[in-house]
């Protein structure tokens, strides 16, 4: 019979964590002693590492992950495509260093990775992702969460628009819409101005949330909320005449 106590093997297959829900092959049933012939400790852990050693399995375990992230976490297509992005970039790395294995990466190996991110908010995007990306995939040490996350000066984050940049850019779409042009873009500009609706919550919007009562309702796609929020009468105008050119919009 196995050599190995069964409760001991079976916890060290589960820290393994590559496995990652996968159902007992043959193989591992031989190893827990199921079968009538018997096996030697030095015949079951070579199969194990056999299977373990699965250079598919990172992919399979990054499409589940970011499934995660849209259904279980609610996160929008853009927080998925940017862990996508990510999560491929460190795949590559990991086929680069000759890792199959996400239980033997390192914090000298998840360092090695992040100089490729030059600015410190990519960085920080990084660590991030890679934090909740081991922690689904449950392994055992998550060293993405050993490193610390880099400091972001606020002020090199986002570049705010001038008071003389924003009256350019307003008069040469008013002086389209003169035209008989892009009245959906000045709209949606003075929206996200006025109100600080974000750019998929003014897309998402709908003739039927702009209410009488002169407010407009807002649907947050994260947290599936919604707000109000009043409209200036240089909104409402602008609004008006969309809708007046385009009486029965898509959206």
């Amino acid at each position: 019979m196995l050599k190995i106590p069964f409760f001991s093997w079976l916890q060290s297959l589960f820290r393994s964590r590559t496995l990652y829900n996968r159902p007992l092959d043959a193989v591992s049933v031989t190893c827990v002693g199921i079968s009538p012939t018997p096996v030697t400790h030095t015949t079951c852990i070579p199969h194990i590492f056999s299977v373990t050693h699965d250079p598919t399995l990172v992919a399979h375990q990054v499409k589940d992950f970011l499934r995660y992230l849209s259904v279980s976490r609610s996160r929008s297509q853009h927080t998925v495509t940017n862990a996508k992005s990510i999560l491929g970039k460190f795949q590559v790395f990991l086929k680069s260093q000759s890792i199959t294995n996400l239980s033997y990466v390192t914090i000298s190996d998840v360092v090695t990775f992040l100089e490729s991110f030059t600015a410190p908010r990519y960085r920080y995007t990084a660590i991030y992702y890679l934090r909740l990306f081991f922690d689904f995939i449950g392994v055992h040490h998550n060293v993405a969460r050993k490193i610390k996350l880099p400091k972001i000066n606020p002020s090199e984050k986002v570049k705010f628009i001038t008071p003389e940049e924003l009256n350019v850019f307003l008069s040469i779409i008013g002086q389209h819409c003169q035209d008989g042009r892009h009245y959906r873009e000045y709209a949606m500009v003075l929206l996200i101005l006025f109100t600080g609706m974000r750019s998929n919550e003014v897309l998402a919007l709908k003739k039927e949330d702009i209410l009488d009562s002169g407010t407009i309702l807002i649907r947050d796609s994260k947290t599936h909320t919604s707000r109000t929020a009043f409209l200036h009468p240089e909104v409402k105008e602008a609004l008006a005449t969309y809708h007046a050119q385009h009486p029965n919009p898509d959206n």
